[in-house]
């Protein structure tokens, strides 16, 4: 009786009928009742074909909330009691189970039948149901209905899709990890059929979502569209940002704006996504970063390295880093209001001076990145002797270098296994060859290295390797004892000193201070038997007498 073929009586028969399926069937508390209502329907829609078509605009939004109505709540109350993990695995379930739902396929025949005159009154109830919809099988349902929409009559659509789009985007906020996606991607197809100022202004409007709301929900939902966008629909992306090159040509202005709101940001992670971005526009502009674009992006950066060190804060010296690299010819003809090459480098080594290890590593790479490709460019009023200004940036570098390898030195067996030796004799060359400064930080980082170093200690002895280590610092640390010139190196060397002693005291380790060693050390003690200061001479004379008992 509801064959498309019957005309004018199956139409008839269509219209008493669905009503009564609609609002009491699949409705009923009765699981037979229910079942027998659905499969009906369901034959209706394979069978009626167009008869379907006036009547679309309601069963469609009836048979979308019927998809949350029949769903079991135990569902719900299992997915509120689960762990975040667990309960976006379960919803994505829930989901995909709701789509394969003999009402979705019910939906999908509809939609087939579809034309602007249907559209025109189903879109308003599909557009309010999207915004006030409940349960996630209604508003997933929705969303699949939107993408099937702009497959099936994107043409047809067109003049709705405006409408479309407002509605998902306010539900773009939605507390639910799965319908969020699923909202970012029938927005990511719909942009297809909607006008460039509409899209226009959904770029606008997730951009400033983005930026200015701190809810973290808000800006995954951003990214997500942003996503679906560029998978679904890239062509309309690319026509609104062109090129990559060529759209960070045209809008420089624009994203450097964008990313001095990032870097400005009281977020941590926005700031770091602000140098990130800062980073990639240096990359893809090599050679084409010029002033006065070039001196914007140098004092953005520059800008937002000075106060403490936060998470991701590192991302703002490698994006310096960048442009150093990428524009260093630009950088070595200066330019009006442009931060100089000594400007960078400065700003750069305070960063070397923080007391975060890992900040500071990454600086020290900033720094040596930045002096390699600019030290000795200096612009032509400068008169500073360009070999002068190099070694003060190397005596920069070893300061920084030698303080963040002492705090760096890990308590991991592994780790000293290999490089101990190494370490060790880096810093006993360096104490030979450098200026008071430089000896003066290696003998700190030096305490730091033996107060850290596991052979010191009984359980992890090992008498061949600690007289190796030995035997290369000793002759180090007595060079540094008869220092006349400078009484801090002196101290230091007699804190290492004294920390080793205890150590090996400690341990039962004297073996491994062979006899030349111990004579090398008694021998530099005794020149401090003269020591102008008495704290010094002192402790020199107990540390003589009690190396001089192990003979």
């Amino acid at each position: 009786m509801c064959e498309s073929s019957k005309g004018i009586a199956g139409q008839k028969t269509i219209a008493v009928l669905l009503p009564c399926l609609l609002d009491k069937g699949i409705m009923s508390t009765v699981t037979e009742v229910r079942a027998l209502s659905i499969n009906t329907l369901v034959k209706i829609s394979k069978s009626a074909g167009e008869l379907l078509k006036p009547h679309t605009p309601k069963l469609i939004p009836a048979l979308l909330e019927s998809l949350s109505v029949l769903e079991p709540q135990v569902l719900n109350y299992l997915s509120l009691r689960a762990t975040d993990q667990e309960k976006a695995a379960m919803d994505s379930a829930r989901l995909n189970a709701a789509k394969s739902s003999p009402m979705m396929e019910t939906i999908n025949m509809c939609i087939q039948h579809l034309d602007v005159p249907v559209l025109a009154e189903l879109v308003p109830r599909l557009c309010e149901l999207i915004k006030s919809g409940l349960g996630l099988g209604t508003k997933g349902g929705c969303a699949s209905v939107v993408v099937s929409l702009t497959t099936q009559c994107p043409q047809d659509l067109m003049p709705y899709s405006g409408k479309l789009m407002s509605a998902l985007l306010s539900g773009l906020s939605d507390r639910n990890s799965v319908v969020q996606k699923s909202y970012a991607f029938a927005l990511g197809h719909l942009v297809r059929t909607t006008r460039d100022t509409s899209t226009e202004k959904l770029l606008q409007k997730l951009s400033a979502w983005y930026m200015e709301k701190e809810e973290p929900v808000y800006r995954s939902g951003c990214t997500l569209t942003i996503h679906a966008i560029s998978r679904y629909s890239p062509d309309v992306l690319k026509n609104h940002s062109g090129s990559i090159s060529g759209g960070i040509r045209l809008y420089m202005k624009e994203l450097i704006d964008i990313t001095q709101k990032a870097l400005q940001s009281p977020s941590w992670k926005m700031k770091a996504q602000g140098a990130a971005a800062m980073a990639s526009i240096a990359k893809q502009q090599t050679g084409s970063l010029v002033p006065p674009h070039l001196g914007m992006v140098l004092d953005t950066l520059l800008q937002g390295l000075p106060g403490r060190t936060w998470a991701g804060k590192e991302e703002l010296l490698k994006a310096i880093g960048t442009v150093v690299s990428s524009c260093s010819k630009q950088l070595k003809e200066g330019a009006h209001e442009q931060p100089t090459i000594d400007d960078i480098i400065q700003a750069v080594l305070k960063e070397c001076r923080k007391e975060n290890v890992k900040y500071k590593i990454v600086a020290l790479k900033c720094a040596a990145d930045t002096s390699l490709e600019t030290v000795g460019a200096q612009s032509p009023k400068e008169e500073d002797d360009p070999d002068e200004k190099a070694k003060e940036l190397q005596t920069e570098f070893l300061l920084c270098a030698f303080s963040t390898l002492g705090k760096a030195w890990p308590r991991n067996p592994a780790t000293q296994c290999c490089y101990r030796f190494e370490v060790c004799k880096l810093m006993c060359e360096r104490l030979k060859l450098s200026t008071w400064k430089v000896q003066h930080v290696v003998l700190q980082s030096m305490t730091a290295y033996f107060q850290g170093l596991l052979i010191l200690e009984k359980e992890h002895s090992d008498i061949v390797a600690l007289t190796e280590i030995l035997s290369e610092a000793c002759p180090a640390i007595a060079h540094s004892l008869e220092n006349k010139s400078y009484s801090s190196i002196r101290t230091e060397a007699l804190s290492i000193l004294e920390l080793l002693i205890k150590k090996l005291e400690d341990s039962k380790q004297w073996e491994s201070l062979t006899v030349e060693s111990r004579h090398l050390l008694i021998i530099s003690l005794s020149t401090m038997e003269q020591d102008s200061r008495p704290d010094l001479k002192d402790k020199g004379l107990l540390l003589k007498k009690r190396l001089e008992s192990l003979n």
